[in-house]
């Protein structure tokens, strides 16, 4: 798959007759997500297949460009993180990108589920979300082992650390978000 996404539909769509059970996976999340889409479909195209859409909104197949950004990144993601190798790195630059707030906290939640599964897959996340930060301050487990808190000071330079626990998160609520 390159890197705008070229070939996923190519890929979905051999998944789909190869590991059926994978497939469904992905489309159960991402209707978690996006309870609108209904099921992942293809349309030919002059190129190859092209990614579409059955969703609720209409009673034909709706092109993946007349999609949000958030399903068609959502999409990549499941298909990612579904046919993952243990030596797969993903790296998310603002992950609550092209999702509500109020799915933030599913989303980290799958996220984690990968990353601590068999085989685990490593993610590094780089976010400012507020959001995803109080997920993490009210979730009151183990996930603030995995979160290292970057900061950068122009006299002594960059460093990074470790929440000492779920209390942590909710200073940096404090501090950052002015909540």
């Amino acid at each position: 798959v390159g890197p705008s996404g070229w070939g996923l539909a190519f890929k979905l769509q051999a998944l789909q007759g190869l590991d059926r059970r994978v497939f469904e996976s992905i489309e159960k999340e991402l209707r978690g997500f996006f309870p609108h889409v209904e099921s992942i479909g293809f349309i030919p195209g002059d190129r190859g297949v092209r990614l579409a859409y059955k969703t609720s909104r209409s009673s034909r197949l709706v092109p993946a460009q007349q999609e949000s950004d958030g399903v068609l990144l959502a999409t990549f993601l499941l298909w990612r993180v579904h046919t993952a190798t243990s030596e797969l790195r993903i790296c998310l630059e603002e992950p609550e990108y092209g999702f509500h707030p109020s799915v933030l906290g599913a989303r980290f939640e799958m996220l984690h589920k990968f990353a601590t599964g068999s085989p685990p897959i490593q993610i590094l996340i780089a976010t400012h979300s507020y959001f995803l930060l109080r997920h993490i301050h009210t979730h009151r487990s183990s996930l603030f082992n995995e979160i290292r808190r970057v900061e950068i000071d122009p006299a002594n330079g960059t460093t990074t650390g470790r929440l000492k626990d779920y209390r942590d998160a909710g200073k940096l609520l404090d501090e950052y978000a002015g909540t």
